[in-house]
């Protein structure tokens, strides 16, 4: 087995994730955690998860997206889902003990 320097080789993270419906969405690019409104990338994952959140966009639906931080899970809205993989978020929450 070979070993590998830490310095040299710094522990792979898992990127953070947030989730629609309980379902996996993708991850917040450079692992930037948004807590106010803007414009964030992220890298979406294949699955359910982005999925359904897209076509609830799609149809107008309002879209709520939630990760945890803690104790607590911090809840956003998605505004928008843009092509170069950005998404504008919008009015934040934390709820405690979810």
């Amino acid at each position: 087995m070979r070993h590998y320097d830490d310095e040299a080789h710094p522990p792979f993270e898992l990127p953070v994730s947030f989730y629609y419906e309980g379902n996996p969405v993708g991850a917040f690019e450079d692992g930037v955690m948004p807590t106010v409104p803007g414009t964030y990338r992220y890298m979406p994952f294949r699955g359910v998860g982005n999925f359904w959140m897209g076509q609830a966009l799609g149809e107008g639906r309002t879209v709520f997206c939630t990760y945890p931080q803690g104790a607590s899970t911090i809840r956003f809205q998605l505004i928008a889902r843009h092509a170069d993989r950005t998404l504008v978020l919008d009015n934040f929450s934390a709820v405690d003990g979810e």
